[in-house]
């Protein structure tokens, strides 16, 4: 799970971006993950958290829209 220590969340927020969807499920023992889908014009991202009482986890960010470039070969 990447974390490089910034809050991607709030930087997107900030920016104007919308939240278009929002779930929460619960994991093994315990643990909860939020799962935040924003939108900005066509451009749609999804944010994860991992959360476990008050302990975080971790955070990812998946580009939806527009589709990241694709690598090539084995090495990209």
């Amino acid at each position: 799970m990447a974390d490089d220590g910034s809050d991607r969340l709030t930087e997107l927020l900030e920016d104007d971006w919308e939240i278009a969807g929002y779930a929460v499920t619960m994991a093994a023992m315990g643990a909860l993950t939020h799962h935040v889908l924003l939108k900005k014009g066509t451009q749609l991202t999804s944010i994860l958290v991992i959360v476990n009482g008050d302990d975080e986890f971790g955070r990812n960010e998946t580009v939806l829209s527009p589709r990241p470039p694709q690598k090539k070969g084995f090495f990209g």
